[in-house]
């Protein structure tokens, strides 16, 4: 993950300043969920990858807010 991160830089520029530029708002999420559906029809774990990449984006953003929960949560894994 970390190697995808550091080539992205060298070929799209800083992520840091992707972000500032208000010209092109990112959506990490829609991008993590695209990631998804194209690992899923084709299988290619480069996609998982990038994934992830963008979750772990979002997260360092702290949009939402973080909630330790117990294993009582209405949101079970199916």
């Amino acid at each position: 993950m970390e190697n995808r991160v550091i080539a992205s830089s060298y070929k799209y520029g800083d992520l840091g300043d992707a972000k500032r530029d208000l010209r092109t708002p990112r959506d990490e999420l829609k991008n993590a969920r695209y990631r998804l559906k194209l690992y899923e029809r084709t299988g290619n774990s480069e996609y998982l990858v990038d994934a992830a990449n963008f979750l772990m984006f979002e997260f360092m953003e702290m949009k939402g807010h973080f909630l330790a929960t117990d294993g009582n949560i209405d949101s079970k894994i199916v």
